[in-house]
């Protein structure tokens, strides 16, 4: 009998233990630089629409070239003038859209997500034109 009764106490206690790790992730896992972190980390790691589109929606104007780099990786650059000036006509129809323009200077660095690569603007290391709430564009072109 007694062994019986260490048993039960062994399994209360596995039990007890994992039912506190998995509150402490959860807690973690709820807060939004955590839940940023990972997603970066598997957008880096294993690609995929979800984990990039998290990110991109929790990125704001005026953040550092580094900490996109470091939530999505180095990104692919693109100094293509064909695409600049078909960026500059597209913004100077749309100011709403991108209000900051795009100057020769500009860092426009690509991130491949599912079939189409989507660019960031960055003006001295600061993210600019970035619009988080095109979401509903973004979800459709990533299909």
């Amino acid at each position: 009998m007694p062994d019986d009764i260490q048993k039960r106490g062994g399994r209360r206690g596995i039990l007890l233990c994992s039912v506190i790790i998995l509150f402490v992730l959860a807690i973690g896992f709820a807060f939004p630089p955590r839940r940023l972190a990972f997603n970066g980390w598997r957008f880096r790691h294993y690609g995929g629409k979800h984990a990039f589109l998290y990110v991109y929606q929790s990125l704001q104007n005026g953040e550092s070239i580094e900490k996109v780099q470091a939530l999505l990786g180095p990104g692919h650059p693109n100094d293509d003038p064909q695409y600049r000036s078909l960026c500059a006509k597209v913004y100077a129809a749309n100011p709403a859209s991108a209000p900051s323009g795009i100057i020769e200077s500009d860092v426009l660095l690509g991130y491949s997500a599912a079939r189409t690569t989507i660019y960031f603007q960055f003006r001295d290391d600061k993210l600019i034109n970035h619009t988080p709430t095109d979401m509903p564009f973004m979800e459709s072109s990533l299909q």
